[in-house]
Parts: structure tokens; C-alpha cells; sequence
């Protein structure tokens, strides 16, 4: 007791604390989530930056650019056929190495577009030289060099071409009506959309002093304006008052209206109709007159006549195909089915086969083994096959649109892979400590396959399909670039745009350049975003 009474007297100063007092710290970080921790892996990685962008750009250019854009894919102009890229790199001039025959043949091109048919006098005295640097001169420069034709060494031109005007003049016929609105538009615009029409049915007096008759490509070509030699075609060249040749100054052979000529009733009318006046002998004749026709026919300027029809001047981004539809809009509109085609096969693969997955994984037994066999089947199957009977027995009689039957046939394989990957995914779970303590608790079969399992495959999913959407365009492409299946109406396909200008490599290779790079630039940034995503979802990344 003595002791206890000694020990109360201890003062607490003479105690010295040993070891380190440490306070409990509060964590100042917020707690961070799987799939918060998914988005900022997955938007720190350069590579998926660069996928989202490059999808960016077609999503822009296949949907927005086109509001934009004055042609679309109904647009076919056959004097336009290959006509180049028309934009702010491009001029859309080519090189090409000429004859002597096909340099004047061209240049006399620009030369007769200088006509002015209220003043016909402005039509003489125009040389080559002359219309060069005019607006309308197909030839925008040239230099001298040696062909070779048939073995022989000859002298020829390399010249820088446009591409819009070479196709020059066409003989058309058109309404009256249609007559009187061209003229309206010519006085409105400032544009001579009708040229004079050529005395194609005369014959001449060639150089000898014999009487010869015109060649057929003479009476059926409108840029033959002038007079030719019978023999290579080569122009006359107008002579001086002294009877010295002049060079490349062509000699005119336009229809004159011989009073002399006998005149009929109804021609009569149709010239009052649309001149207002019956020509006086001499003049120069802008139509022909097709006896018990409501038509004439006239000589028009190709590129003025397509201002006249679509109110823009011809100016094709990418250019034309050989059949003269316009690449951009064509392009543009292929990208729309394709990425359309690819989104919702994956989407509809992806919903049967979480269902199907689901199922079999979760129950097992006969429901696993039915569904497997299933699949077993539709593996084994050539997704080519399939796509060409549905082809040929539904699409081609009509029964179905080329886009319908399209869906059909890729899902019908589509959710294979999604199913055999869920099913794995309930397989590894379904066991689980956490899924056996929710069973316990009375979950439901549902609640336990879709809360508790089904979220763990949700990464391998996504990526899944994102990878899913390449490998449907990689197919249709195959498919339309094989021929297999076939587009009409003036549709297109990243395959069918790639089929067509395979056979232009050589001579117009922009015609399958732009559709490649567009298939390139959807595998590359799919793929990527395919990688950026397994990468983002893997487990193991976590922390990191």
C-alpha cells in the first residue's frame, strides 16, 4: 500500500514519451471510378486523339460538305468525262503531247468561242496567237517537240490542257421554247451559249481545184468550224490580199441564209418566231431548221451551255469519272452508306449477341450446346456466298433494297464473334464469390446477369466494336471491287468508286486515288481507335 501511495506522488514530468505520435491523415484525393479512369487513359494516348480526329474529318466531309457543294450524285455530263480536279491546289490543266492535226483542232476551240454573234465581223481575222490567255482557249501553253506515229519521227506540240473546255462545241437539238430562254440568259449573263451553226452538208474546191465532199467526222464534229484538208484534216490557213498565206488564222465555213433558196410556210413562221424576222441573204445562221419538227438544232458551247443548266460554272472538286459524274459527290455519298451500313450491322450484331451470350454462357447445358452448334454452322459458312444469293434471289428481283439485304446478310454473321465473347466473359464470372453472394441474397437471374456479370465484358465489347466497323467496309469493298455485287442509278460505293478508276491509272489516276485514300484513312482510323480503346480498358493498366 506504502508503495502504490509513493508511485501517486510521481509527477508526469518526469516521464518521456518514446516512439513518433503520428496523426491519421485525410485523404485529399477524390475517389476515381473504372470507367473515369478509362476516359483519361484513353484521351492522354496520342493515337486515340489522331482516330477520333480522322473519323472527325469523315463524318465531316461525308455529311456536311456536301450541303455545300453545288452537284450531287444524279449529275452525269457527258462532255465533262474526265474532266480533272478543279479546286484550290488544282487548276484542273493536264499535260498531253499532241500532233500537229489535234494542236489546231483544239486551238481552234478558243479561237471560234471569240465569236460574237451581234457583231459577225468580230468572227475573221482571229489568229491562234490571238486567243491565247482567252478564258475559253483549252490550250493554256505549249512547246515544240517530236512525236513518234507509226515509226515516223514528227513534229508535235506538249501542251498544257483544261480540262472544262477541250470538249468544245455539240450539235443539240432544242425546243423553240428553249431557244428563247437561252437567248433571255445569254443577254442576262454576258455568256454566247449558241455559236454559229458550220455548212456541213457542201463540198468545197480542195487546193487542185477538185470539188470533194466533207468527211463524216467533218459533218458530225461541231469544233470543225473551218475549212480542212480532205486528206489530214488540217486546216486551210486564210490568205492576205496579196494571196501570201497567214498563219494559223483559219478560213470560216459557218451557214449563211440563201435568199435564193427555196422557203417554206412553216419555216418562214419558225424564223419570225425566233428571230422575229426572216435572215436576210448572207447572214449568219445560229439553227438549223428540221422540216415537220418542233425542234431546230443549234451549235452550243459546252461550257457556257452547262453554266446556263446548273447556274455555276463547271468546277469539280475531284474531278470526273469517265462516265462525267462528279468524284466528290459521288464519293461523299458512298462514305454515308458505308459508315451507315458498318454502324448499324455492329449495333444490331452487337444487341443479338449480348442476348445470345448471355444466355448461353449464364444457363449452360442444352442452351450453350444448341447456340454453339448454331454458330458452328454460320462460321463455316463463306460470308461471300451468302451476300451473292441474297444478291441474286432478293435484291436483284426487287424484293429488297441493295441496303437491306446488305444488313441482313452481315448480321446474320456478325453476332458470332460478340456472343462467343460474352459467353466466354459469364463463363469466367458467373462463379464468382460477389455473383453467388447477390444469388444468395435472392437476385434474380436478370439483375445477376446484366448488373453483376454482363459489365465486366463492357470494355472487350466496346472494342470489339470498334473493330467490327472497318471490317464491314473492308468487305463490301471487296465484294463491289470484285463485281459480285453491282450498284445502278448512279449509286456508289467506296468498291464501286475503286473498280471504276482502276481501269484510268495510267491515264487518269485521281479517279481511284481519292476513293483509296478514303478506304485508307477509315481502316487506319478505326483500327487505331480499336487499339486506343483495349489499351484504355485494360485491367492492368489501372493506377498506371
Amino acid at each position: 500500500m506504502e508503495q502504490n501511495n509513493n508511485n501517486n506522488h510521481i509527477s508526469q514530468s518526469s516521464f518521456e514519451f518514446v516512439g513518433v505520435q503520428t496523426k491519421e491523415t485525410v485523404l485529399k484525393t477524390k475517389p476515381q471510378g473504372y470507367y473515369s479512369e478509362v476516359f483519361k487513359r484513353f484521351i492522354k494516348k496520342k493515337s486515340s486523339i489522331i482516330a477520333l480526329a480522322l473519323i472527325g474529318i469523315l463524318l465531316i466531309f461525308a455529311i456536311l460538305l456536301p450541303v455545300f457543294y453545288n452537284f450531287d450524285t444524279t449529275m452525269s455530263e457527258p462532255y465533262f468525262k474526265s474532266a480533272r480536279p478543279r479546286n484550290f491546289l488544282s487548276s484542273g490543266n493536264y499535260t498531253r503531247t499532241l500532233g500537229l492535226n489535234e494542236y489546231y483542232n483544239l486551238a481552234g476551240i478558243g479561237v471560234a468561242t471569240q465569236f460574237d454573234d451581234s457583231n459577225p465581223d468580230k468572227s475573221i481575222a482571229i489568229t491562234i496567237d490571238d486567243s491565247m490567255g482567252y478564258k475559253y482557249q483549252p490550250i493554256k501553253s505549249s512547246k515544240n517537240v517530236d512525236v513518234t506515229f507509226m515509226g515516223l519521227s514528227r513534229s508535235g506540240k506538249e501542251v498544257s490542257i483544261d480540262s472544262y473546255t477541250e470538249s468544245g462545241f455539240v450539235y443539240m437539238p432544242i425546243t423553240f421554247a428553249e431557244w428563247h430562254n437561252i437567248r433571255k440568259f445569254e443577254i442576262e449573263s454576258g455568256r454566247q451559249v449558241i455559236y454559229p451553226m458550220v455548212d456541213r452538208y457542201s463540198s468545197y474546191v480542195n487546193e487542185n481545184g477538185e470539188l470533194r465532199g466533207r468527211p463524216s467526222t467533218y459533218l458530225q464534229n461541231a469544233n470543225y468550224w473551218y475549212e480542212i484538208k480532205d486528206d489530214d484534216s488540217m486546216p486551210f490557213w486564210a490568205s492576205d490580199a496579196n494571196g501570201n498565206q497567214k498563219e494559223n488564222q483559219y478560213i470560216d465555213n459557218y451557214l449563211k441564209f440563201d435568199i435564193n433558196a427555196p422557203l417554206l410556210e412553216e419555216d418562214r413562221a419558225i424564223h419570225e418566231d425566233l428571230l422575229g424576222k426572216v435572215p436576210e441573204n448572207g447572214d449568219i445562221m445560229l439553227y438549223e431548221i428540221s422540216s415537220g419538227s418542233a425542234s431546230i438544232v443549234v451549235r452550243v458551247f459546252t461550257y457556257n451551255e452547262f453554266v446556263y443548266r446548273h447556274g455555276v460554272e463547271p468546277s469539280f472538286w475531284f474531278g470526273t469519272n469517265n462516265e462525267g459524274q462528279d468524284i466528290f459527290s459521288r464519293l461523299a455519298y458512298g462514305l454515308r452508306m458505308s459508315l451507315l451500313l458498318a454502324l448499324l450491322v455492329a449495333i444490331i450484331s452487337l444487341i443479338i449477341g449480348i442476348v445470345v451470350g448471355s444466355l448461353a454462357g449464364f444457363y449452360g447445358g442444352k442452351t450453350d450446346l444448341y447456340v454453339g452448334r448454331v454458330q458452328d454452322v454460320l462460321i463455316g459458312v463463306p460470308t461471300i456466298v451468302i451476300l451473292s444469293l441474297i444478291f441474286m434471289h432478293w435484291i436483284q428481283t426487287g424484293a429488297i433494297s441493295m441496303f437491306v439485304g446488305l444488313l441482313i446478310g452481315f448480321v446474320l454473321f456478325s453476332w458470332v464473334g460478340y456472343a462467343r465473347l460474352i459467353r466466354t466473359q459469364f463463363f469466367r464470372y458467373k462463379g464468382n464469390e460477389y455473383v453467388l453472394a447477390s444469388k444468395t441474397l435472392g437476385a434474380k437471374n436478370r439483375r445477376l446477369m446484366f448488373k453483376h456479370i454482363f459489365p465486366n465484358s463492357l470494355g472487350t465489347l466496346i472494342t470489339q466494336f470498334a473493330l467490327a466497323i472497318p471490317a464491314v467496309i473492308l468487305t463490301e469493298v471487296v465484294l463491289y471491287f470484285l463485281g459480285i455485287l453491282q450498284l445502278s442509278n448512279g449509286q456508289s460505293t467506296l468498291g464501286v468508286m475503286i473498280n471504276e478508276g482502276a481501269a484510268f491509272m495510267t491515264t487518269a489516276p485521281y479517279i481511284i486515288i481519292f476513293p483509296v485514300v478514303a478506304f485508307i484513312i477509315i481502316m487506319f482510323s478505326f483500327n487505331l481507335l480499336g487499339n486506343a480503346l483495349r489499351d484504355s480498358f485494360d485491367p492492368s493498366q489501372r493506377g498506371k
